[in-house]
C-alpha cells in the first residue's frame, strides 16, 4: 500500500517547472544536512587527545518566513585505535535543540 492511501492525503505528481523547483529544494537540503553522507572529524592525529567542537544539523523546517534546524553541539575527542590501527573518535554530545536560523 501507499503512503498516500494509507493516509488518505491527496497527492499531485509534479512535472515540468514544479518538479524541477522541488529537486532544487531537495539539493539543497542535501547538501545542508549531508544527506548519505558520512560526518568527518578533525583527524585524530590533529586533535592528540585533545577536543574540537563539532556542530551538526540533524533536520529542518523551512516555512517562507523562516528556517528551523535541529542541531547537535558536542566535542570530538582522538580516541584509542581501533583494530588495524585505523585512529578512533569519541563524541559527546552537549547539547541539542531546535535552532532558528
Amino acid at each position: 500500500m501507499e503512503a498516500r492511501d494509507f493516509i488518505g492525503l491527496p497527492v499531485t505528481f509534479a512535472e515540468g517547472e514544479l518538479e524541477s523547483a522541488l529537486w532544487d529544494l531537495f539539493d539543497s537540503y542535501d547538501t545542508a544536512l549531508r544527506f548519505g553522507k558520512a560526518v568527518k572529524f578533525p583527524p585524530a592525529s590533529t586533535l592528540r587527545g585533545a577536543s574540537a567542537p563539532i556542530e551538526l544539523e540533524a533536520a529542518a523546517i523551512e516555512s517562507a518566513e523562516r528556517l528551523d534546524t535541529f542541531t547537535f553541539e558536542g566535542t570530538v575527542t582522538a580516541a584509542a585505535a581501533r583494530k588495524g590501527g585505523e585512529p578512533d573518535h569519541e563524541v559527546e554530545i552537549t547539547d541539542r535543540q531546535w535552532r532558528k536560523r
